[in-house]
């Protein structure tokens, strides 16, 4: 009985050993990002107290706009323009390198080949609230 016990308590130990962890959503978001994402639509989204008001589309075909996220927690935006990001969560935070505030942005989408982020600025205004929400399409080519 002691032989079965201990022969037992060998196989769970090396089954638990050998599970292997899966990769958080951050890790799995993190490799996805890195690249050249090229800017394919904007959509913008007006809403007032909640019911939408209005939303537009605007397709981008120009292959001089794109962003490019590295490895190291760099990135160049479609302008030029050097910033260091940093994932947590659904979000990615934007800091540029002459600036000193983050730019948050809800990541809606990624996957290996498609990015959505999205931006929102709500205000009131006498008892009404107002809010605007700008998405970006990426596509990595």
């Amino acid at each position: 009985m002691r032989n079965f016990s201990l022969l037992l308590l060998l196989i769970t130990a090396i089954s638990f050993s050998s599970c292997k962890k899966d990769p958080s959503t951050e890790e799995k978001n993190a490799k996805n990002l890195i690249g050249k994402w090229f800017l394919k639509s904007v959509t913008e989204k007006n809403l007032k107290n909640g019911t939408s008001t209005n939303q537009q589309t605007t397709p981008i075909n120009d292959d001089k706009k794109f962003v490019e996220f590295r490895s190291n927690g760099t990135a160049v935006d479609l302008w030029g323009d050097e910033f260091n990001y940093k994932i947590s969560n659904s979000k990615i935070t934007m800091r540029y390198n002459e600036d000193d505030e983050d730019y948050i942005q809800d990541i809606i989408k990624i996957t290996s080949n498609e990015l959505v982020l999205s931006e929102e600025d709500v205000y009131t205004e006498g008892n009404d609230t107002f809010k605007y929400i700008t998405e970006y399409t990426f596509t990595k080519k």
